[in-house]
């Protein structure tokens, strides 16, 4: 009887005291782009000018709009469109509902 149990007991102690750590490298940022993710969604890629985005972003209550280019991608990466010409626009804070543009 005690030939089943040693070798349980035995067993046990190395399963309860077992640790198993996995560490992955995230990918490095200028790898990502929006033709190789792997994803099963659209990809939308907005392209602004920096200090454009930073004055946008700092000044939001009031009216200002910012050229951008739009990237459009389906889920296998092949693209949709390319530099597509657009305006990013926020309407500031003080802006009646009356006054905004229907979507």
């Amino acid at each position: 009887m005690y030939k089943f149990f040693i070798p349980l007991f035995i067993a046990l102690i190395f399963t309860q005291c077992t640790k198993i750590y996995v560490e992955e490298k995230l990918p490095e940022l200028q790898s990502i782009s929006p033709t190789n993710m792997a994803t099963k969604l659209k990809r939308v890629n907005i392209v602004v000018d920096a200090s454009d985005w930073e004055y946008l972003t700092t000044n939001f209550d009031n009216d200002i709009q910012i050229q951008a280019s739009i990237y459009l991608y389906q889920s296998n990466g092949q693209s949709v469109f390319e530099d597509q010409k657009a305006e990013i626009e926020i309407k500031g804070i003080g802006v009646k509902a009356d006054e905004t543009d229907p979507l």
